[in-house]
């Protein structure tokens, strides 16, 4: 089952929004309340393994949420990683766990 969800950043009150570029690199853009924007929803794909999940734009999903080069053989993540969306290649840097922050 797919679930719709919304990244939002609380604190900063704005939300990612993937910016019109080649890889489309994902921005925080502002979020305006009432205001219904495709580009700010987003949705979770069925379990890939041990609560990971797929994220993809809910009116572009052949494009998965990808840490660039975040894969082990390109080193992983790191502090600064740029988040994009990309083609899905079942590769472990685009698979996420969303999990409470309290």
């Amino acid at each position: 089952m797919h679930w719709n969800i919304m990244l939002l950043c609380w604190f900063f009150i704005h939300m990612l929004q993937p910016e019109m570029i080649a890889f489309w690199q994902v921005l925080l853009a502002d979020f305006e309340l009432g205001v219904r924007d495709e580009s700010l929803l987003w949705s979770q794909s069925e379990d890939m393994g041990e609560g990971y999940h797929c994220i993809r734009m809910v009116n572009k999903i052949t494009s998965n949420l990808d840490a660039l080069q975040g894969d082990k053989k390109s080193g992983g993540v790191k502090d600064g990683t740029p988040v994009i969306l990309f083609a899905w290649k079942k590769q472990e840097n685009q698979v996420w766990k969303i999990i409470p922050a309290w």
